[in-house]
């Protein structure tokens, strides 16, 4: 995870994923990173976040949500 990558940002299991960019990663603990939200209607919102919920960086989201909607099918069959 490096300042200026751009990553898939999802806050809980049943949200959408968004695209945030990497702006500076923190030194204390809990870990923390400090994202920018990309889309226009964030407005440019800047947030310190848990590096669990950047989940894949950006130019692999459609694999990664393609896996995340297999599993949640095979979760809601069981």
């Amino acid at each position: 995870m490096d300042i200026g990558e751009e990553w898939a940002y999802r806050a809980r299991q049943q949200d959408e994923v968004t695209k945030v960019r990497i702006l500076r990663v923190g030194t204390n603990r809990p870990p923390r990173v400090l994202i920018r939200f990309m889309e226009d209607r964030f407005e440019g919102r800047e947030e310190w976040v848990s590096p669990a919920r950047l989940k894949t960086t950006w130019d692999k989201v459609d694999e990664w949500v393609a896996n995340d909607q297999r599993w949640t099918a095979i979760r809601d069959a069981s």
